[in-house]
């Protein structure tokens, strides 16, 4: 078997602070990060045939996107470590199981390839999958095809995770590599094993927060009179139209004669980013308190219709505030809220919500972006990864506003670039 050690995944950076929030008591699962999770049920039973063996299962019907990504989720709130877990009870219905690449990704972001490529135009249904994944097991997924209820071995090691954190957010992401087929995500769980010595910490905490799953987003068919095919922005703009992350203008004092316009050139806020990304990346949202005892900012109040995206993003780790006078004054932490995102902060806060593997060149890509920049590395990778690109002078401009049309490609192409499309050191931008 294969391991497969990615590095960060998104959201990767919230764990700590939401392990302080989240209930020992409590076990949400199947809230769905690309559609809703109708049906969805979780419960702790025998597995496995071992004494007091606990499962976590999900259940509800997600769309797999044609050529798209689609990632489920369980909270684990009863288990605290890791001492051995299997991915039980998955079901897949797809025309094409041979264009899917799977993946399991623990509370920490350590990433395991449960598949790739396997049983090709194979038809699979609820019928005859709903298999079980288990390191030592006798067959490897892939041999039998379709795989029916059997017990097979994953491509990756799942003994990866043993030791790390059981408590937080798992994702399975399901990526279908080519167009012209479909299916869906039927159910998957989670079975833990209770071998681990010594007894499971309690976790007593004030507040629980509640995850907010987002619909299935689409392409919008909005006509901008601004926007037309062959721009650079055209597909991030109706992707994020699509999910609710943005919107256009109808009126005349920004569209002028024009019905609507969407304005591409225009700066973004630092709110309205957050708001972007967390929609955009199909993050869950956090309802009210995100983070335990921690302390808000003083310029994002309750009645700003930015916070739950403020407060989400902070809590993933994809956005930070200030503690200095300088940008707060005597009234710290604040998040500056309506100053204009600047395009270094938009590289690192996309790295981090994609969760792309950072990279760190010996020779600098743009000029005015050296080795020694806080935002050297997010830089590199965002350019690596083709989201982002400089100027005719080979400088970046780090410190200019980014606008609308650029946040839309940025956000669009993070969101479809999966972090195994990785970028070495050296290599250059695509």
């Amino acid at each position: 078997m294969l391991g497969n050690r990615n590095g960060p995944y998104r959201w990767r950076a919230f764990l700590p602070m939401l392990l302080l929030v989240l209930s020992g008591s409590l076990l949400m699962a199947g809230v769905a990060l690309a559609g809703k999770a109708d049906g969805a049920t979780g419960g702790l039973q025998a597995q496995k045939g071992a004494p007091g063996g606990k499962e976590v299962v999900a259940t509800g019907h997600v769309a797999i996107p044609d050529h798209g990504t689609v990632t489920d989720t369980l909270v684990v709130t009863t288990i605290a470590t890791i001492s051995d877990v299997d991915v039980v009870g998955l079901t897949i219905s797809h025309t094409f199981p041979g264009d899917l690449n799977v993946y399991l990704i623990d509370p920490m972001g350590m990433q395991v390839k449960l598949f790739s490529g396997i049983c090709g135009g194979t038809d699979w249904n609820a019928s005859n999958t709903g298999f079980h994944l288990s390191d030592g097991a006798h067959a490897t997924i892939g041999d039998t095809c379709p795989p029916g209820h059997g017990l097979y071995s994953p491509q990756g090691h799942l003994a990866d995770l043993n030791g790390m954190p059981a408590t937080g957010v798992w994702s399975l992401r399901i990526t279908d590599m080519a167009a012209e087929d479909s299916g869906e995500l039927v159910s998957w769980g989670l079975a833990f094993n209770s071998d681990a010595t010594g007894p499971e910490p309690v976790f007593t905490p004030t507040a629980v927060p509640t995850l907010i799953p987002t619909e299935t987003p689409v392409l919008a068919d909005e006509n901008f009179s601004d926007v037309s095919p062959g721009e650079f922005f055209y597909t991030g703009v109706r992707f994020l139209l699509g999910k609710n992350a943005i919107s256009g203008y109808n009126d005349a004092a920004h569209c002028g004669s024009s019905p609507s316009c969407f304005r591409p050139g225009d700066n973004v806020t630092r709110a309205q980013f957050a708001k972007i990304v967390t929609l955009g990346m199909q993050i869950p949202l956090l309802g009210s308190p995100p983070i335990a005892g921690a302390t808000p900012f003083t310029d994002v109040t309750s009645g700003n219709v930015f916070k739950i995206y403020i407060d989400t993003a902070r809590t993933f780790g994809i956005v930070s505030g200030y503690d200095d006078a300088a940008h707060c004054g005597s009234a710290t932490p604040c998040f500056q809220p309506f100053a204009p995102i600047t395009r270094g902060q938009l590289a690192k806060m996309v790295v981090v919500a994609a969760g792309w593997d950072t990279i760190s060149p010996s020779t600098p890509t743009f000029t005015d972006v050296p080795t020694n920049s806080p935002f050297y590395e997010f830089v590199e990778t965002a350019a690596c990864h083709g989201a982002i690109s400089g100027y005719a002078d080979h400088t970046f401009k780090w410190m200019n506003s980014a606008t609308r049309g650029q946040v839309a490609k940025i956000v669009y192409v993070a969101y479809t670039t999966t972090n195994e499309q990785a970028c070495p050191a050296g290599q250059p931008p695509q």
